[in-house]
């Protein structure tokens, strides 16, 4: 398999999604990314890894906010 350096940003943001939605049969799905058969287990990491950080991210502006008013 080729081996892929970047990050897909729109896989990244469905999994967060997931995450948003409390969702984990969803996510289980969305980690097959779309039927694709990706074995590079790197690859999947820095996937989960961007989702991970951009619903962190979130949550943390969101409490941030709470904290401004």
């Amino acid at each position: 398999m080729e081996k892929l350096d970047f990050i897909n940003k729109n896989e990244a943001k469905k999994i967060k999604i997931a995450l948003d939605d409390n969702n984990q049969q969803k996510l289980s799905v969305i980690c097959a990314f779309d039927n694709k058969n990706i074995k590079d287990s790197e690859y999947v990491n820095k996937i989960l890894s961007e989702a991970l950080n951009l619903y962190y991210k979130q949550v943390l502006e969101e409490k941030t906010k709470i904290f401004d008013r």
